[in-house]
């Protein structure tokens, strides 16, 4: 049993627009920054009854549109989760100042326009099939840049240029992307505090 409402009329006015057709295009591996179009909750239930919430991002590379997916904590204990979001923060250029102020509100305005740090992989698909999929990671600004900076010195390598790998580290406190102003300080905690599980649950409109 799924949870599609089948029995729908939809209304739309499609002039003038675009078309976006089936001919899928195909999304390299490697480092980009895409603009972030869409952001949203997902709930779901596993097969072992847990439910579970994920925020679902939509992000466009220059015209080839991907979502990428990250479960929000399950409870305040649940610190993997919340480590993760720490890194998603990260990945769109807020800071150490920002986040380490205390309890931090997010809201879709904190995403949607704003341009994230992302590898993208290829994961095979578990039929058998051959067929690879996109395998989306949210990267902090440092782990992009050096990790970037080692497949370009790999590639050259491979070209036959004599090359060094150099990763220097990138300044935390000054990411290339700005931070969006939508973000804004919830009541301080203690200082050093990172999101809590309730704040992002609450922040998002979730129980």
């Amino acid at each position: 049993m799924d949870n599609i409402n089948r029995n729908v009329t939809i209304s739309l006015n499609l002039a003038g627009v675009a078309p976006i057709s089936g001919n899928k295009k195909s999304l390299d591996k490697g480092y980009y920054q895409p603009v972030v179009t869409d952001f949203g909750t997902l709930p779901l239930t596993t097969r072992d009854g847990k439910n579970l919430t994920k925020a679902v991002f939509t992000l466009d590379f220059g015209g080839i549109t991907r979502t990428a997916d990250v479960f929000l904590p399950e409870n305040e204990g649940d610190k993997l989760a919340i480590a993760r979001w720490r890194g998603v923060a990260e990945s769109f250029g807020y800071t150490a100042a920002v986040l380490d102020n205390g309890a931090i509100t997010f809201n879709r305005d904190s995403f949607v326009g704003g341009t994230v740090h992302v590898y993208n992989g290829k994961r095979p698909a578990t039929d058998g099939s051959g067929k690879e999929y996109d395998d989306i990671k949210f990267l902090t600004p440092t782990d992009w840049a050096n990790g970037k900076r080692a497949d370009e010195a790999v590639a050259a390598a491979g070209a036959g240029a004599a090359v060094t790998v150099n990763t220097p580290a990138v300044s935390a406190a000054a990411p290339a992307v700005a931070a969006p102003a939508a973000v804004t300080p919830a009541a301080p905690i203690a200082a050093g505090a990172a999101p809590s599980a309730a704040n992002l649950r609450a922040a998002l409109g979730l129980r």
